[in-house]
């Protein structure tokens, strides 16, 4: 008899495994939230004067801007918790935010501001806006968002005028208990897993996957074969890693 065929060790294998699996599930479950965002811009006009061709004017409120772009935010629940009342702040100093428009994604919902901040733009009947107003309603956006589940994706789209020559600069701010915001560059993404992830897991196995090859395979050439196939696909195996461990992670959660 074989030592995996033992009783005795397959009953404390388990109990181990069992227990590492508990051990796993509880610093998962008391893990700090974590929320990531990126930002990316898109121009969508942009003035110029040429004294031969002639020129091409963007107006805002009948003023020529120069530089008018498109800002999307994304804002993902990267956790394994859900949270309620989170308020999120978008907010700039290096460009001018206009029109927008907001939406939970996979949803029908919008996000509206929050109550503080409605007050605030407040203006009283047969009064005009006060410049603080518009400077705070150029510069900052504050919103709601009843319901922030694992997994959920908020995004904004801004229409705003950059002050200077480059891309404007949009920041996403949000301050909940237990809950760490991160900024986060937007990477392409294979089969819904970002490529970075997928490379580094699939990498990461091939380590495995190698030492498997040169213990097993006694023909070099058939060996080098199969290394290089492995390379050739290492984003698939990465995506399948990435993809079991949030399957298990998700589990472990409930």
């Amino acid at each position: 008899m074989t030592i995996f065929a033992n009783p005795f060790f397959i009953a404390v294998s388990a109990a181990v495994i069992g227990a590492a699996l508990t051990v796993l599930g509880q610093r998962l479950l008391g893990k700090r939230g974590l929320f990531t965002y990126n930002v990316w811009h898109n121009r969508v006009g942009i003035s110029a004067k040429d004294p031969v061709f002639g020129a091409v004017q963007v107006t805002w409120n009948g003023s020529p801007v120069d530089n008018l772009y498109s800002s999307t935010i994304e804002l993902r629940n990267e956790s394994l918790s859900d949270y309620s009342d989170v308020v999120a702040t978008v907010f700039t100093s290096e460009a001018i935010l206009l029109t927008e428009s907001t939406n939970v994604v996979g949803t029908t919902q919008v996000l509206a501001w929050t109550p503080e901040y409605v007050a605030k733009l407040a203006v009283p009947a047969g009064a005009q806006a006060q410049q603080w107003q518009f400077d705070l309603y150029n510069g900052q956006r504050e919103y709601r968002i009843p319901i922030m589940n694992r997994g959920q994706v908020v995004r904004w789209t801004f229409l705003n005028v950059a002050k200077r020559s480059d891309d404007p600069r949009i920041w996403l701010e949000v301050l909940h208990k237990g809950v760490r915001l991160k900024p986060r560059a937007a990477s392409q993404l294979f089969l819904g897993v970002p490529q970075s992830a997928a490379a580094l897991a699939g990498t990461l196995l091939g380590i495995f996957v190698l030492i498997v090859i040169v213990r097993t395979v006694n023909a070099t050439w058939l060996a080098a074969l199969l290394a290089m196939i492995y390379g050739l696909v290492v984003l698939l195996p990465g995506v399948l890693l990435v993809r079991g461990w949030r399957f298990l992670r998700d589990f472990l959660a409930g």
